[in-house]
């Protein structure tokens, strides 16, 4: 199964919202294609607190998450190869 990152789903109103919104996976079995969306967070730059002025937030696929779908999930579901002897 092919792992594709998907556009955004929605831009966030504020950081405790951003916060409790978890990247999503949504399987395609017909096109043995799993999507990953997330929301995201963007600051004009002229937004009245100045720390964030201009920033942009955007949740990240960790290293491990990663290659636990290299090495497990993208293998689940398909069929094990046929075992060939030569007898």
């Amino acid at each position: 199964m092919k792992l594709i990152s998907g556009s955004d789903l929605k831009p966030s109103s504020g950081g405790p919202t951003w916060i409790w919104e978890y990247l999503q996976y949504n399987k395609d079995k017909s096109a043995n294609t799993c999507e990953l969306r997330s929301v995201n967070m963007r600051t004009p730059i002229d937004y009245w607190e100045i720390q964030v002025q201009g920033e942009h937030y955007c949740k990240l696929l960790s290293p491990y998450r990663a290659l636990e779908w290299i090495y497990v999930d993208a293998i689940k579901g398909e069929d094990p190869p046929e075992l060939k002897s030569d007898t």
